[in-house]
């Protein structure tokens, strides 16, 4: 989608556009621990206010160093995930249309 077309939706369609971000977000976040969720969501503010690893460090009474560590870890395993899911949905694709892969003569 381009900025142009986004600029053009209506309030309707960005209402849909943000419910389905949200609950893309939910259920990604629903693959990380408790923790990692909480320093991500707090962290990158996601239905939360941004905070530092400082405010993130008093809020579960570990050391900003500790979550630094974890969120570089959520990140890790939200990447790793993301690219699961996305080898899955190409595998899947090959698999529905076993001759896209030759050359047509």
């Amino acid at each position: 989608m381009t900025l142009k077309e986004i600029l053009l939706l209506n309030k309707e369609d960005i209402a849909v556009i943000n419910d389905l971000l949200s609950k893309e977000f939910n259920f990604l976040l629903g693959h990380l621990t408790e923790r990692e969720e909480i320093v991500i969501r707090n962290y990158f503010g996601i239905g939360e206010k941004e905070k530092s690893f400082n405010e993130i460090a008093e809020i579960l009474n570990i050391t900003p160093k500790r979550v630094e560590q974890i969120k570089g870890k959520a990140i890790r395993r939200l990447r790793q995930y993301e690219n699961e899911r996305q080898s899955t949905v190409e595998a899947n694709k090959e698999s529905q249309n076993p001759n896209s892969n030759q050359e047509k003569i």
